[in-house]
């Protein structure tokens, strides 16, 4: 009863808004319409901020429904902007119908926050080009989050890593605690070392920032970050 949930904390807690933490809200397309209309007849006013996944699930039906229902975000994990990585990936979307799926959720008023990977296999200077230009023309900096590919357990990555001696049996318990605190001790990627991954992302970022910073006129803003 997830509507009389919502019901009850506005109403008793006076909570306007929620943060929507399921990924998979949008798989049953047709469950997600009806919890949106639910919602819009019986907790009106609510504003919700939701990751729910999918791109190429975000139908025209499913942003207007989420847009009547209060949703003031929408996020996704688009991962990158090349559609080799994609296919790598096996995300079975492609990169035209990520960038459409992030104008269109803008075009209905709403934020359009997205997930990207850099450093997965086949990862190189290309690549990060190609998705370097996908954020420069759909996504503020401020509306995405920039992550690094880890490999777990049980995942084909994982796999990957050890078939390609870049992780070695016997030191996959070091390489887990230490990933599980956010070190970046593998590079899967076709760059010569992690480091060089990590160097060119950052500067991708900072080109990013500069380019919105100028954009916006903002020139007390570029003045604080080449003074730092």
């Amino acid at each position: 009863n997830a509507v009389g949930h919502l019901k009850m904390i506005k109403e008793q807690y006076h909570c306007d808004g929620i943060n929507l933490l399921d990924e998979l809200a949008i798989i049953d397309r047709r469950w997600f319409i009806e919890f949106c209309q639910a919602v819009s007849s019986e907790v009106p006013g609510l504003k919700i901020f939701a990751g729910v996944g999918r791109a190429n699930l975000l139908s025209d039906e499913v942003i207007q429904a989420a847009k009547a229902a209060g949703f003031i975000r929408i996020g996704c994990g688009i991962e990158s902007g090349s559609q080799k990585i994609l296919d790598l990936l096996v995300k079975k979307t492609t990169v035209e119908q990520n960038q459409s799926a992030i104008q269109r959720v803008k075009a209905a008023g709403m934020m359009a926050t997205c997930n990207f990977i850099f450093g997965t296999p086949g990862e190189n200077s290309a690549t990060l080009k190609e998705t370097e230009k996908l954020l420069a023309e759909n996504l503020d900096p401020r509306d995405y989050a920039v992550n690094l590919a880890v490999p777990y357990p049980g995942t084909p990555m994982f796999d990957y890593a050890i078939e390609h001696g870049l992780l070695r049996k016997e030191s996959i318990h070091d390489y887990i605690i230490g990933a599980s605190f956010g070190s970046y001790p593998l590079n899967l990627s076709e760059f010569e070392s992690s480091a060089k991954l990590v160097r060119e992302v950052d500067l991708m970022q900072f080109r990013l920032m500069l380019r919105t910073l100028v954009k916006e006129g903002s020139k007390m803003q570029l003045l604080k970050l080449f003074v730092k």
